[in-house]
């Protein structure tokens, strides 16, 4: 064989093996680049990351006697709506020292003789709040805020019982409550509605949204916001999702 031959025979192999590993290099990339591609414009992936997770407060505390276990919690005896404290399944936690606690109440105001809440801390077995109240404007949902007083603030890690009873005019008496537990969290993680959602704050998270709703009545949004709430009790308060109606108290002197 030539020199001559020799020499370009060695050149083609070196050619060769160059397209060889250059083929080699640039599959993988390929490769990679059409596999990321697939994955960002997958409808899959991105529907399943736009999906919020469902609100869930059904096993948060201790069980709650949402209605009254004697009746159906009416003034005038007729089976409509019961008188209902806005709670979850198992309990609830708040970051107040006077909490504020929401209850439905279907009766009109002419059977109703007064309300009545009642604090309790469970482990000394100790009512520490007893207030009455008047009813005013159209029943529905009612707020009740536990009196600001020296003796009254909630202390953290406790548990403590809560109840709203309604005195009728024919002499029956309804009550419902729950329990709450105060806990502590910086206030940079409970600044806004969706904080209180995150952080498992059921009292406050009503509180919020119920006040926003009370002075919207008509907003879809809140309204959406507020039978998706109700509904994650977990003990079935979607029944009063449709009930737009906010009644307010008046401590009694």
């Amino acid at each position: 064989m030539s020199i001559k031959k020799l020499i370009f025979s060695k050149h083609s192999l070196v050619i060769s093996l160059s397209w060889v590993m250059a083929g080699l290099t640039s599959y993988p990339i390929s490769v990679l680049a059409e596999s990321t591609s697939s994955t960002i414009n997958s409808p899959f992936l991105i529907t399943q990351s736009s999906q919020k997770p469902k609100l869930d407060f059904s096993s948060t505390g201790r069980p709650n006697r949402q209605t009254d276990a004697a009746s159906r919690g009416n003034c005038d005896g007729i089976e409509k709506k019961e008188l209902t404290a806005l709670v979850p399944k198992d309990g609830g936690l708040t970051i107040s020292e006077y909490p504020i606690f929401w209850v439905y109440v279907p009766n009109d105001l002419k059977d109703i003789r007064y309300a009545e809440l009642v604090l309790q801390d469970e482990a000394e077995q100790k009512t520490i709040e007893r207030t009455r109240y008047t009813l005013q404007s159209t029943p529905g949902f009612v707020s009740v805020t536990v009196p600001s007083k020296p003796k009254n603030p909630l202390e953290q890690g406790k548990i403590y019982n809560w109840y709203f009873r309604l005195v009728c005019n024919s002499g029956n008496s309804f009550d419902v409550g729950g329990t709450v537990e105060r806990v502590s969290l910086s206030s940079a993680a409970t600044n806004d509605y969706q904080s209180l959602l995150n952080n498992k704050l059921w009292y406050d998270a009503l509180n919020n949204l119920g006040e926003r709703r009370r002075r919207n009545p008509q907003d879809p949004t809140l309204n959406k916001q507020w039978a998706d709430l109700l509904e994650a009790n977990g003990v079935g308060l979607e029944r009063l999702t449709q009930e737009s109606g906010f009644g307010t108290v008046v401590p009694q002197s």
